[in-house]
């Protein structure tokens, strides 16, 4: 009856210990899904800065372009040579900020496509997460009950045992 208890106890032990490196687990791999989350993050932040400085390259491009149109027309005074360096440096200005705010609005679409996988990202990690906590509790419980009616059939034994002795003596 002794050994059985013992036996009982060593089961409670291992399972115990089972249960914590089942959590240890769990708590590693979401740390781990933390520091991919903090990756995405960090390529985001590029992408906002990114996206800073192509709307500054615009700003200083639009500035450039209103200083040439305004250093043309004061030359062009009717040179017909003039008018056409206008023209060139307008369709060349208006080119390279077409350009840049494609890309402004591509870094933009980037961000929130990275945006919405972060969040979908962290949505699954939680659900994962607390479905692993779920599991264990009950696993745990379930074996935390079969221990307790192993140690009540045990206890009536060794009760039974102890009675039958003592009718005897």
């Amino acid at each position: 009856d002794k050994e059985e208890m013992d036996a009982a106890r060593a089961r409670v032990a291992k399972e115990s210990e089972d249960a914590k490196a089942d959590l240890e687990r769990t708590k590693i791999e979401h740390e781990e899904a933390q520091a991919a989350n903090e990756n995405a993050k960090l390529s985001q932040e590029q992408l906002i800065q990114e996206k800073k400085e192509l709307k500054a390259a615009i700003q200083a491009l639009t500035k450039e372009s209103e200083e040439t149109k305004a250093q043309l027309e004061l030359t062009k005074a009717g040179n017909s040579v003039a008018e056409a360096e206008v023209k060139m440096v307008k369709e060349e200005l208006s080119k390279t900020i077409a350009v840049h705010e494609a890309r402004l609005q591509e870094a933009e679409a980037k961000d929130a496509k990275i945006q919405a996988e972060h969040h979908d990202f962290r949505l699954k990690l939680e659900e994962e997460y607390s479905t692993k906590m779920a599991q264990m509790e009950e696993k745990v419980a379930a074996e935390v009950e079969m221990i307790r009616e192993e140690l009540s059939k045990t206890k009536a034994a060794h009760e039974a045992s102890l009675k039958k002795e003592a009718e005897e003596a």
